[in-house]
This record gives structure tokens, sequence and C-alpha cells, in this order.
């Protein structure tokens, strides 16, 4: 179970290569509270996996009740919603601090770094990353028309740094700029810039994509990051990784940009780099096995 239903397909199709059976529970408001107290699923299954780390809708209301085990999967910015966001305020809090504190059993983060803020928190957490399966992705040529990829809801657009982005579409006109997940508004964009809404052609998208910009203000590892990569395109990321080039801020950015703009040949060093050390099969086998342990007690 879990807020976000990207995330929770991610992990439920994790599940399904090693064999494990579930049900997935995707409603997050009092309807779906009502069906759970009135048919009692819970009851039916070892341990309940919930994956994004904060209480916030009704349905979590059930949390402090559950006597099975409890996996608890931390996958970014939810961190930063428990120590100081709307998770860490009002009922919210009280609910958070018990469930995390008190009822979960397992703790796992998405990254190495997410888990050390974790810890930071007095939270101890086993690192499974959540890999979707468009990491394991094939070298492609770069596309003739360079092309910036990036990512904002409407609603998280400075949360993902939007503007930056734009300003540096407005600075590079040469340059097409496509935005998943932000939907058309009154907004007055650049020529060069398009939002791309909601979209499931998303190998068609990295094909003909030359680089990804990806600036949040909190980020565990991005998969979006992850499977660019591992197609030989380019990144410009405001964190440290391999084979990306790293910006704090837009002159950062901007210069970055300039000089990717040069390249003509695939980003093959990042994309090995992807295949040796991300593996979706050994992330599936680590989150079976917690599973396992809890399932059998």
């Amino acid at each position: 179970m879990g807020q976000s239903p990207y995330w929770v397909n991610v992990a439920a199709d994790l599940l399904k290569q090693e064999g494990i059976s579930h049900d997935i529970c995707l409603g997050t408001g009092w309807g779906e509270l009502i069906r759970w107290l009135w048919k009692s699923p819970g009851k039916r299954y070892p341990l309940v996996y919930h994956i994004g780390g904060t209480c916030n809708k009704p349905i979590d209301l059930i949390l402090p009740f559950i006597t099975r085990p409890l996996i608890w999967h931390w996958i970014g910015t939810d961190v930063v919603s428990y120590s100081h966001g709307k998770a860490s305020r009002g009922w919210r809090k009280t609910l958070n601090n018990y469930v995390i504190r008190k009822k979960v059993k397992v703790h796992l983060s998405d990254s190495p770094e997410l888990a050390q803020e974790l810890s930071a928190l007095g939270i101890s957490s086993a690192v499974v990353r959540l890999l979707p399966a468009l990491i394991a992705g094939e070298i492609k040529p770069l596309p003739a028309k360079f092309t910036v990829l990036s990512y904002w809801p409407n609603e998280r657009k400075d949360f993902y740094r939007g503007d930056m982005v734009l300003r540096l579409a407005r600075d590079f006109p040469q340059a097409d700029f496509k935005i998943l997940k932000a939907q058309k508004t009154d907004e007055k964009l650049p020529d060069n810039v398009k939002y791309l809404g909601t979209r499931e052609n998303m190998e068609e998208i990295y094909a003909h994509s030359s680089l990804l910009i990806r600036l949040p203000r909190h980020d565990s590892l991005s998969a979006m990051v992850l499977e660019m990569l591992a197609r030989g395109r380019y990144v410009i990321y405001n964190k440290e990784f391999p084979g990306c080039h790293f910006a704090q801020g837009y002159e950062d950015a901007k210069m970055a940009l300039e000089k990717i703009m040069k390249f003509t040949e695939p980003n093959l060093e990042a994309a090995r780099f992807v295949q040796d050390h991300f593996s979706v099969a050994q992330e599936a086998k680590k989150l079976a096995d917690y599973c396992r342990r809890l399932g059998e007690k």
C-alpha cells in the first residue's frame, strides 16, 4: 500500500518477479478506509508493506491497528515531510510517530543517502532500491535535434526548480525542451518548450531526448536519471553521481548544457555504469527476502 500508484506498482513488479503474491491498496480516501474496515483484508496476509514513509491520508488510520508485521519503505521526499513538512505537524505528527516508532518492524530506504538522512532522525534502515523495469534499457543513438527532457507536476514546479529550466530554455532557443507531467496552463512559455503531461510511451520519449535536467530541492536517487543514463543519454543533476554533470545553480547548469550540446555520441560510460551497478533482479530478491523472513514469523 502507499500513496503513489507509480511506486506501489514498481514494488509490486519486484515482488511478482520473485513469485510473491500480493494485493495492492491504492485508494487513499475515506471510501478505501471504509472498504478495508468492512472486508478486513489485512487478516488474510502475513504482513503489510507500505511504500512512501509518511501517513497523510485517511487509509493510513488503519496502520496503528494492524497486528501483522509492517515494512516501511522510504523513497525520497517523504523524509522531508516527516522531519519538517506536512507529516510533522498536528494529528499527522502523532500518527506518524506512533506508526513509525512503534509498529514498523523493518525500515527500508531507496538509497544510501536516504538511509543516512533517516539515521540522523534515529531511524535505522536497510537499502533496497525500487528499480523500475525501464532501467534495463539499450543504448540508442542521440536524436538529430538536441532535446532536453525535464519533469515536474504543476503544483510542484518550485520544488523541481522549473523556473530555472524555463530560463535555460529561453537562453538556448536552438534546443527543444519537453516537460513531463506538467500540464499546459495560461503560463507564457518559450516557443521551444512543450508540456507533455502524463505519458506512457517513455521508451519513445527517451529515444527522442538528448539530456535530462533534474534539479529538485530534495532527492533520493531518481529512477529517471538511471533510465536516461542506461540509454546513453546525458544528465544535469544537482546530486553528484557517476555519468552526470553536477550543477548546483543556474550558471552551473548553463555551462554544463553548453558543453553537452557539442557532444555527438551517446554517454557510453554512464550506460555501462548503470548496467554494472543497478540490477532489478538483485533488488527484487533483496525485497523478497525481507518479505519472506517477516511473513514466516
